[in-house]
């Protein structure tokens, strides 16, 4: 459903989307390299993060790395999203296409208090370490632990 705003998706397999033909005219079906991606968000005036519900995702990369550039994050609203971030202070959430639509458009008229929740979320992200080495590190044993629980079920 086309709702007059401008926007850009990245990424590969999107050519199999349940809602292509409504996607088409705004997906690019490549993938960035690290310096365009980082570009993008850059350039950017809203970062959208959408999580995989099906996965029970509660966050993804893109909830980090966008505020992290310094753009503003509008990603769905989960629960790890609202602990990592104070809602209209450091980012932004919505929980449904209505709520999605008029916060974007709220935020594309409003530029000084989305630039401003921007800079609180960047300043979130460093001060609480948001980074891939800190989830790394508190997961890696949690990871370690699973695939071995995995290896046994499958040997004996």
């Amino acid at each position: 459903m086309n709702k007059g705003l401008p926007v850009a998706v990245y990424g590969a397999g999107w050519n199999r989307a349940m809602e292509y033909d409504k996607l088409h005219d705004h997906v690019n079906f490549r993938r960035l390299n690290n310096e365009e991606y980082l570009y993008a968000l850059k350039s950017a005036k809203i970062g959208l993060c959408f999580v995989s519900e099906l996965n029970g995702n509660q966050t993804a990369g893109r909830s980090f790395e966008i505020p992290a550039c310094g753009t503003f994050l509008l990603a769905m609203r989960t629960k790890q999203h609202t602990e990592c971030y104070l809602e209209g202070k450091e980012a932004e959430f919505f929980s449904s296409n209505q709520e999605l639509v008029q916060k974007a458009r709220y935020y594309l008229e409003h530029d000084d208090q989305r630039k401003e929740i921007a800079l609180r979320g960047y300043q979130r992200c460093t001060a609480s370490d948001y980074s891939w080495f800190l989830y790394m590190r508190d997961d890696w044993d949690k990871v370690c632990k699973a695939m071995e629980k995995r290896v046994k079920g499958n040997i004996g």
